[in-house]
């Protein structure tokens, strides 16, 4: 077993496990503490890792940003720029707009 990707915002997490599950690739999804630190997929098969990395290469997960919209300093999950809060724990939302993070793919061991 290999972890495959690790990222704050379970938007980001829940989209690579379904990638990963639309393309027969079976899954561990270990939860972060929530606002503390990071979950993580890891693939239950060696011999899936390499596939599963070029899915994460060619299919990023980049979160639909517009005008307004940001990213719970928090959390670090999206909200949209309509809101002045954070669905996922309610942290308002900062003076200043923060970036939409990249998740980070693990190199093959």
């Amino acid at each position: 077993m290999k972890m495959l990707v690790s990222d704050p915002s379970p938007s980001v997490m829940a989209y690579y496990e379904n990638l990963m599950r639309t393309h027969g690739i079976g899954t561990n999804y270990k939860y972060g503490p929530p606002g503390y630190g990071p979950s993580e997929i890891w693939v239950m098969k060696d011999e899936h890792f390499d596939r599963a990395q070029a899915l994460v290469r060619r299919y990023p997960a980049t979160p639909v940003q517009q005008d307004g919209d940001w990213v719970c300093p928090r959390c670090k999950e999206a909200v949209e720029g309509v809101f002045e809060c954070c669905w996922n724990c309610e942290t308002s939302r900062p003076k200043k707009p923060n970036h939409f993070p990249q998740p980070t793919p693990r190199a093959a061991d």
